[in-house]
């Protein structure tokens, strides 16, 4: 049984600092290699996620339909397909 605990706590341990690295993540555009690196890594893998740069892939604003973030210039949303802008 001892074995098996020590597992699920480990599991645990890095499911939790996978959700942290995902929350630091989130506001720099990297969500999921957030999580990815908090999981594998654990503390090592949080300090990394807060420590690189933003994702400079333009500027971004939330889709006035599903509110995920599209870039600037998009004439539609990626996610749902909404009509952004008229195209010029």
């Amino acid at each position: 049984m001892e074995p098996l605990l020590a597992v699920v706590l480990i599991f645990v341990y890095a499911f939790v600092c996978g959700m942290v690295g995902m929350g630091i993540g989130r506001g720099k555009g990297r969500e999921r290699s957030g999580f990815w690196w908090g999981f594998l890594l654990g503390i090592v893998g949080i300090i990394i996620v807060a420590i690189l740069p933003p994702l400079a892939e333009g500027q971004r604003k939330p889709c006035p339909s599903c509110a995920e973030l599209v870039l600037v210039e998009a004439n539609t949303c990626r996610f749902c397909g909404t009509a952004l802008k008229s195209p010029s």
